[in-house]
């Protein structure tokens, strides 16, 4: 980490310079913006990502009218209009 620059543009700038990504998806993964904030910019930068599931089955990640916890964090933060991201993670976890 350098001194003088914000944390967020720290993350952010070595995740557009990493070749490839390591996605952690846990059971609370989705209720962190944080977390969501570092995968839209892993997709945004193109770079392959690598999902690895602690403790969720990949079907709890999609965006679906199932109840779930990755389904009720997701609709959490489009409650609280989370932004733009949001339509980007709908399209990596599925409609």
């Amino acid at each position: 980490m350098e001194e003088g620059r914000t944390f967020p543009s720290q993350i952010k700038a070595a995740i557009q310079s990493a070749a490839i990504h390591i996605a952690i998806f846990s059971p609370d993964y989705a209720a962190s913006s944080w977390c969501l904030d570092e995968l839209i910019y892993m997709i945004e930068s193109g770079a392959t990502i690598l999902p690895v599931f602690y403790n969720v089955e990949p079907s709890e990640l999609r965006w679906t009218g199932k109840a779930g916890r990755y389904f009720e964090a997701l609709r959490k933060h489009e409650e609280k209009s989370f932004g733009s991201g949001r339509e980007e993670i709908k399209s990596i976890v599925g409609t």
